[in-house]
């Protein structure tokens, strides 16, 4: 009776075992990455964001939006309050040139950053713009949004 006993917790634990570890193979599958979508987004925002432009890129926001603006704002906001920030933002300051020098377009989380230098009080300056995108619905969208 020990015997069996035995042997049927041997064949439970290896059998649980097997099931763990053919649970952990099945990864989550990685998006395709469809890399049309991901640049014109991207280009959509460079081009707002170096004419202070907030609707060139808007449609793209996902329905929550995590934004940190450096000494203004930090939180996840949703599409229409990102939008909101993003324009009081730019109204404050004159974008002067602003281009995307780094990007990571595959994978899970693509993004891209650069430099945006601006006029503020008659001040030439400058801020690092980050923003990266997730999938939604299938399609991607601007996940967040960091201007430091």
């Amino acid at each position: 009776m020990k015997i069996l006993l035995i042997a049927g917790i041997t064949f439970l634990h290896v059998e649980l075992l097997s099931q763990a570890n053919s649970f952990l193979d099945r990864k989550k599958p990685v998006p395709i990455v469809q890399e049309q979508g991901v640049k014109k987004i991207f280009e959509s925002v460079e081009k707002g964001v170096s004419s202070g432009s907030v609707p060139s890129f808007s449609g793209y926001l996902g329905p929550q939006v995590h934004v940190n603006i450096a000494g203004q704002n930090d939180g996840y906001f949703s599409a229409n309050q990102t939008r909101a920030v993003l324009q009081n933002y730019f109204l404050a300051l004159k974008p002067v040139s602003f281009i995307f020098s780094r990007f990571q377009e595959k994978g899970e989380n693509p993004y891209a950053t650069g430099r945006l230098v601006y006029v503020l009080k008659g001040n030439r300056e400058s801020v690092q713009v980050y923003v990266s995108l997730a999938l939604h619905d299938s399609k991607w969208v601007i996940s967040q949004f960091n201007v430091y």
